[in-house]
């Protein structure tokens, strides 16, 4: 709906004071978003968020979503990644998206993904549900969704297209090399 704020962020590991830091900037960024009243919605969203995290301790391997509308009440939900998730956002896979890096710390390892809008929800469901594809890129073979693709095969030559298919097409089923599945 138009007057609904869904806010969706993915942690690769930051610590949660970090995290707190970087929805604080967030949020100081939001001030330029559209009217009044979804500027309103947006610091309502990171203010909670931050107030969320800030008390917690330890290393952020998890999803923070954060749905209201105009009328009610939002509320902030965090989700704990499973093994397989935590080695997919680890190195595993390649995320797309703003990443954004700790303010204190830009050349940690560790990032924070967000989604606003309609896209936190298209981005939620192609993370969790998306059959993922295989397509061919100048550097390489990837099985991939709309914001997760994993490398499969490097190309060096042009010859190597060929030979570097058929072990993607052998795999019994290649969505599970990206799937965030936890039964895949």
């Amino acid at each position: 709906m138009p007057g609904d704020i869904v806010v969706l962020l993915l942690s690769s590991g930051m610590n949660f004071g970090e995290l707190a830091a970087v929805i604080e900037e967030l949020k100081n960024k939001s001030k330029g978003a559209g009217t009044h009243a979804r500027r309103e919605l947006y610091w309502q969203a990171y203010t909670k968020l931050a107030a969320k995290v800030s008390g917690m301790d330890g290393a952020a391997h998890c999803f923070l979503h954060y749905r209201a509308t105009v009328d009610g009440e939002g509320a902030v939900e965090i989700i704990e990644l499973t093994k397989r998730q935590r080695g997919l956002v680890n190195g595993g896979c390649e995320f797309l998206g703003l990443k954004v890096k700790p303010p204190e710390d830009p050349t940690s390892k560790s990032w924070c993904l967000v989604f606003n809008e309609d896209d936190a929800q298209d981005a939620w469901d192609d993370l969790m549900t998306a059959e993922p594809c295989i397509y061919l890129s100048v550097d390489g073979v990837y099985v991939a969704t709309r914001y997760k693709r994993a490398l499969c095969k490097g190309l060096r030559y042009a010859n190597d297209i060929g030979r570097s298919l058929l072990p993607v097409y052998q795999v019994s089923s290649p969505s599970t090399i990206v799937s965030f599945d936890t039964l895949a």
